[in-house]
């Protein structure tokens, strides 16, 4: 009795799976799927990130991903046609495009093909069901099971390739134009007005008059995987990705504590449009030996990172000043970071 209820149990479960409509009858003739990569530069990222997603919605695909500057989605594919005159309406400027099409037809055939045979194998084990011994039925109804897991798995994946070909895999990438800087805002310490990311990457090394005497620096050698530039009147050293850094010195009025010195400076640089990034760090025992601070910046169709370093020497205040493109620079930020650390000791 037992033997036949489970029987029955086995076939109710597989007259569910034959009664789906078999994936090889597709009203769908194409075999193709497409891939779109894009890069849009846009004011607002997160504004245009919105607009992107309902417009997804509404042409009847789906948004799948949103993270950083990405958004990803699906749209059908009879919507490419005239796909990138449609893009640079969400930004300013519409610099990569790329569509790579696939022909799934082998991969589809090959699953089809897959699938009627675990089928008709299914469907030879049900005969033989009725007439086999406890023991045969056993061993029957554990084939079934795996043909009915392998015959799922294989009506998913043509479902996913069906799917690939009907909706167009859609990847933008959102570079924020963002709030330009501000170089008009004034602080009321003058050695604060002097922090310029444009400056300092416009200003050229200024030669020394005495070149064969010693530099009177703060520090004399770069980082590792810097060169310096041994003639020039500040220190200054270059990276061969393009990665700068310059050291100078400056006498604050009036004398402040350090965290003055680092309050000051945040506000500046934020009301002036510069995008802090990290918390920044802390140079000695509990900061007493200055603080380092990086902000995100466009220069160019780049983002950079401009870094301050601020380090106490005497009455004076010791500037080191990195910056860089992002990539490059996050390759030498360990470097920089243990080379900052070891000046301010010195000091």
């Amino acid at each position: 009795m037992t033997g036949k209820i489970r029987m029955w149990g086995i076939l109710f479960v597989l007259c569910g799976i034959l009664s789906i409509v078999s994936f090889a009858e597709s009203e769908d003739t194409s075999s193709v799927s497409y891939h779109v990569e894009a890069r849009l530069v846009v004011y607002d990222s997160d504004a245009a990130g919105d607009r992107i997603v309902e417009w997804f919605e509404s042409s009847g695909g789906y948004f799948t991903a949103r993270h950083g500057e990405y958004v990803e989605g699906r749209l059908p594919s009879g919507l490419l046609e005239g796909i990138q005159e449609r893009l640079k309406g969400f930004g300013e400027e519409l610099q990569e495009y790329t569509l790579i099409a696939s022909d799934l037809s082998e991969e589809l055939q090959r699953t089809e093909a897959s699938l009627s045979s675990r089928e008709e194998v299914l469907s030879r084990n049900l005969e033989l069901l009725g007439g086999a011994d406890f023991s045969g039925t056993l061993a029957i109804e554990r084939e079934i099971r795996d043909l009915i897991s392998e015959i799922e798995s294989l009506r998913a994946r043509i479902s996913q390739l069906k799917n690939n070909i009907r909706f167009a895999a859609v990847r933008l990438n959102l570079r924020s134009q963002g709030h330009f800087p501000d170089n008009g805002k004034v602080s009321s310490f003058t050695w604060i007005n002097s922090l310029d990311f444009y400056s300092f990457m416009k200003d050229e090394p200024q030669k020394r008059r005495f070149t064969w005497l010693p530099r009177f620096a703060p520090v004399n050698e770069g980082p590792e995987g810097f060169s310096v530039y041994r003639d020039s009147r500040l220190f200054r050293a270059v990276s061969p990705d393009g990665v700068r850094i310059r050291v100078r010195e400056v006498k604050p009025e009036p004398s402040m504590d350090l965290s003055f010195w680092r309050s000051a400076v945040t506000k500046y640089l934020v009301e002036s449009g510069y995008e802090q990034r990290g918390d920044g760090i802390r140079l000695g025992n509990s900061g007493k030996r200055g603080f380092m601070l990086r902000w995100l910046l466009p220069y160019g169709q780049e983002e950079y990172v401009y870094a301050l370093a601020v380090i106490p020497d005497g009455n004076d205040l010791c500037l080191v000043e990195t910056a860089g493109k992002l990539e490059a620079f996050d390759m030498h930020y360990t470097a920089i970071e243990e080379w900052v650390r070891t000046a301010a000791e010195g000091l």
